[in-house]
Order: C-alpha cells, then sequence, then structure tokens
C-alpha cells in the first residue's frame, strides 16, 4: 500500500523536478536517460500533448539550424545586409534562434490541428517552468518567441554527435514531458523503474527472467508488456535505450538509464522526508 502512495505522492513531481534539473543544465546524459522511457507508453490520451511538444522540440531544432545560417550570412554578406538596413534585424533574429527560440506565429502554423489545445500545454509547460515565451521587437512589430527552458549549448552537440534524429528525440521528450506535467501514463514507467534499479544493484544488468519476477510478475498480461517494451527498446538509437544489450537472455541497462534513475530516485526520497511520509526505496 504504500509504494502506491509513494509513487502517486512523490514520483511524477520527482520526475518533473529531475527532468527539469537535467535540461536546465544542459545535462543530455540525464535528459537521454529520462527520455529513454518514453517507450514504456503509448495511448491516446496524451496524443495531442506529445504533439504539441513535439511540435515545438523540432522547431526548436530548426532554430538553432537557422542560427548557423544567419551566423554564416552576417560574415558573408554583412556589407550588403548593412546597405539594405537588414544586418541588425538579421542579427537580433540570429541571437533569439540560437537560444532554441521559435517564433509563435510559426509554431501555430505547424501544429494547426491542435492550435487551442496546444496553446493550454505550452501555457502548462511555462507555469511548470519548462517553456519560455518571450516578446522582442522585431523591426516595427513586436513577436513571441517561445523555447523550452534548456542549456541548448550543453544539449545539441550531444544529440547530434550520438545519432539522435530530431524526429525521435522529439516524439520521446514529448512523451515524456507529457508524465512530468500531467501525470498521466506515469504508472507505465513504474515497473520498468523498479528493474533498471534492481540491475543497477547488480553491477548493470539483469536475467530477462528475474527482470520479469521482480517487475512484471504481478501486472496483468506483464510478460507481454514486458517483451513489448523490450521489442520497442531494441528500434531506439542507442542513446535512448533503456538496456543498450539485450541476448534474450541478460540485458545491460544504458548507463544513462541508471544515471538517470538515481537522480530520480533520490529526488523523490528528499519529497518524501519534506512530505513526512516516512518511507523511501533503494
Amino acid at each position: 500500500m504504500w509504494e502506491r502512495i509513494y509513487w502517486r505522492e512523490c514520483w511524477p513531481t520527482a520526475l518533473r523536478n529531475t527532468l527539469k534539473e537535467f535540461m536546465i543544465a544542459g545535462d543530455s546524459a540525464g535528459v537521454m536517460g529520462i527520455l529513454s522511457f518514453s517507450v514504456c507508453h503509448r495511448g491516446t490520451a496524451t496524443h495531442a500533448y506529445e504533439c504539441a511538444i513535439a511540435a515545438l522540440v523540432r522547431q526548436i531544432f530548426q532554430s538553432l539550424s537557422e542560427a548557423e545560417k544567419i551566423k554564416q550570412r552576417l560574415k558573408t554578406q554583412e556589407l550588403e545586409l548593412k546597405a539594405a538596413g537588414l544586418y541588425d534585424v538579421q542579427k537580433k533574429i540570429g541571437e533569439l534562434h540560437s537560444r532554441g527560440l521559435v517564433p509563435l506565429a510559426r509554431l501555430r502554423w505547424e501544429v494547426s490541428g491542435y492550435r487551442k489545445k496546444a496553446s493550454e500545454i505550452y501555457t502548462e509547460l511555462k507555469n511548470h517552468g519548462f517553456l519560455t515565451i518571450e516578446e522582442h521587437l522585431i523591426r516595427t512589430r513586436k513577436s513571441q518567441w517561445v523555447g523550452l527552458n534548456a542549456n541548448w549549448n550543453g544539449l545539441v552537440q550531444d544529440i547530434m554527435d550520438s545519432g539522435t534524429t530530431k524526429s525521435i528525440w522529439a516524439s520521446s521528450a514529448g512523451i515524456m514531458l507529457c508524465m512530468a506535467v500531467t501525470g498521466k501514463g506515469i504508472t507505465t514507467v513504474q515497473p520498468m523503474y523498479i528493474g533498471i534499479l534492481a540491475a543497477e544493484k547488480r553491477g548493470g544488468q539483469i536475467d530477462y527472467d528475474e527482470l520479469y519476477k521482480i517487475a512484471y510478475s504481478n501486472i496483468p498480461q506483464g510478460k507481454k508488456a514486458l517483451d513489448i517494451i523490450l521489442e520497442r527498446t531494441r528500434e531506439k538509437v542507442d542513446p535512448l535505450k533503456l538496456w543498450t544489450s539485450d541476448d534474450g537472455r541478460t540485458l545491460i541497462a544504458n548507463r544513462n538509464t541508471i544515471y538517470a534513475v538515481r537522480a530520480w530516485l533520490r529526488e523523490t526520497n528528499r519529497l518524501a522526508r519534506e512530505r513526512g511520509l516516512g518511507v523511501s526505496i533503494s
């Protein structure tokens, strides 16, 4: 009973706090570790939220790419841009893009099927500290720019070097940010969270049968659920895999995932003590 209370009261908030801390710090290992749990959840209830966040993340990467193009243009076409009175405007736009900010007008176009719902989602993200919305004067008009509250200098290169495509990263971010902010779907992560902790105690690896017994044996159709998650994991790029090795018998946990789970656990225990629940797990 206490485990259910502990999960409901502390783990969703702890996930939110941990993911936010990783993103603000530009801690790519921590972010990737949290996002690796996205394979645990599939459902329609969070679809609008996932689409809105995935659209935002895709556009953020587009902005970062545009920032580099503008930077080069300012160097190679400096005289032409100054003569046309466009140099300062382009420089400001490039600076906003380099921070991973996206014009709200472009974002609305990107989520045309979910505009009303997406606006609510972005407001919710901002209220929880994941999102920044800024107003800037471009030429003679003010416009709003939106971005995730993250240190992209610390994240983007690692993401690109790892070969993690924008669509894969955006989809995983959408699912986990939805869980972090709404709590929806988070119970689907609980068994694998326990399984990763069990593997960490065994030097980072665990037998399939042991993983099933510890984490999935008490779940309806637990074996099927575990097998589906493992299959989804195999399809992910290495940095976003829960298990970096799986031969059907022995599984080796992703170091990013172990690192993220330990941080998530520390924050969960901190919240439990703070709220006087008097329980902890390790």
